[in-house]
């Protein structure tokens, strides 16, 4: 079975246990890597890792769009 990579908002919010709107100012703060697959925002699973390591906030990470955008 394959790891998942890419995580929405919703189901990362639940399974951290906080707030979509959480996540979603984190990210347009910069706080929170994302980036675009096909027009939907998405959070990697290596960015995932370390906010379960280091929790929200602790990044300056810009918003990566896709060549598909």
């Amino acid at each position: 079975m394959e790891e998942q990579m890419m995580f929405g908002f919703g189901p990362l919010a639940r399974s951290l246990g906080v707030s979509r709107d959480t996540l979603v100012r984190a990210a347009n703060k910069g706080e929170l890597a994302t980036v675009y697959i096909c027009g939907r925002r998405m959070v990697p699973r290596a960015e995932v890792q370390r906010v379960q390591r280091e929790g929200i906030g602790r990044r300056k990470n810009a918003t990566i769009r896709d060549a598909q955008g």
